[in-house]
Formats: C-alpha cells, sequence, structure tokens
C-alpha cells in the first residue's frame, strides 16, 4: 500500500535525527522570512521543526504553519482536523501538566496499545537537549490529542442499541463516558445511566 502524504513526512524527519544547537535550520527557516530576531533566535523550536516538515513535505496549507502550539490545537479544532485517535503522521500535542494546554508537538511514527513513537524536535536524548529524535512515549493523559493532516474529521455519530451504556460506546471510540456524555448532555439528560435504544450520539 502506497505511503499517504502525511505518513511520508516522517521518512523526511527521520533524516534529520541529529543533535542542533539554538538557532539552527528550523529556527532560521522559520524566523527569517517573517523578521523574527532577539530572543525568538533561541526559542523553543518544536512546533516550527514540526511546520518544517510538513512545508518540506508539500503540506503547509493542510496541516498550518506554527510556532506555539496552542495556536496550533486551536486552529487544527477550527477545522475539524483533531482527534484522540493516533495515526501515523498526524501532529501529536503533549500537555506535560495535563491541564489541556499544549507544551510540546511531535510526529507519530508508529502506534502500539500503549505507546506511540513520535519524531520529535526540541527534545531531549541521553540527557542532552536540542534533539530532533524519536521518542517513545506512553498513551496517557499527557496526550493532548492529535492533528490529522490527511483529511479532516467526519461526524461520527453513533445510534444506542438495547443493552448499550455510554461506558461501552466510549471504548469502542478511544474515549471516555464522561467526554461522551458532556458531548451529548442535551440528548441524554441528566441522568448519563439512562440511554434508550434509537438515541444517535455524537462521538467527540
Amino acid at each position: 500500500m502506497a505511503k499517504s502524504k502525511a505518513q511520508l513526512v516522517t521518512s523526511i524527519g527521520e533524516k534529520l535525527v541529529a543533535h542542533y544547537g539554538r538557532p539552527n535550520k528550523f529556527i532560521t527557516w522559520w524566523c527569517e522570512p517573517r523578521g523574527l530576531k532577539g530572543s525568538w533566535l533561541t526559542a523553543p523550536w518544536c512546533a516550527m521543526f514540526a511546520s518544517y516538515l510538513y512545508s518540506s513535505a508539500g503540506l503547509a496549507k493542510e496541516a498550518g504553519q506554527f510556532a506555539y502550539c496552542p495556536s496550533w490545537v486551536n486552529w487544527l479544532k477550527a477545522r475539524k482536523r483533531w482527534g484522540s485517535t493516533p495515526r501515523v503522521g498526524a501532529l501529536v500535542f503533549y500537555s506535560w501538566k495535563a491541564n489541556g494546554v499544549a507544551d510540546h508537538v511531535g510526529i507519530v511514527t508508529a502506534v502500539g496499545s500503549k505507546t506511540i513513537k513520535s519524531l520529535e524536535g526540541n527534545t531531549t536524548k541521553g540527557g542532552a537537549k536540542n534533539w530532533v529524535a524519536v521518542q517513545t512515549r506512553k498513551r496517557d493523559k499527557t496526550i493532548l490529542g492529535y492533528g490529522y493532516v490527511d483529511n479532516p474529521v467526519k461526524e461520527r455519530l453513533y445510534t444506542v442499541r438495547k443493552g448499550d451504556s455510554l461506558a461501552k460506546i466510549a471504548a469502542l471510540y478511544d474515549t471516555t463516558w464522561q467526554k461522551l456524555y458532556a458531548a451529548n448532555k442535551a440528548a441524554v439528560g441528566s441522568k448519563p445511566s439512562l440511554i434508550k435504544p434509537g438515541l444517535v450520539l455524537r462521538i467527540p
């Protein structure tokens, strides 16, 4: 099966695995056309690196171009390119304090049942900072979500059947019953344990 354009991004990025200083080629690529100087030249560069890769693959329009992770997350959400399921070639955003704020970004290169591999700029390897490296990360609450480049996320709907529960349905879609309930509270009502067959739920 041929690789998608987003998956090809990982092939480009893996050739750049190395230790870099500040400023580096990714910071310069971002700053020079925008006339940015001073503290920009030593700024955190994970988003600049990811933007560089997608631009190099001809996916700047689909992926967006950002140096600030929270702005990138908002852009992706507004375009329905945001979700909770990892895909190779997708952006992955981390919130180290699990507080809903994106602190770091990488690109998914492999997906396991409990971990992902993420190609990241401005990361640490062997105790040294400023690496481009592939990291193995747990699929836990520090992962804020994923940005999809190949296709926007289509709205997902589920029709409740006899014997269903919010927890059972949530497990099918790699989410939690709390998130599922929050997305459908108006339809479900005040008692999340009581969902009737035939009810159509929106999957967040």
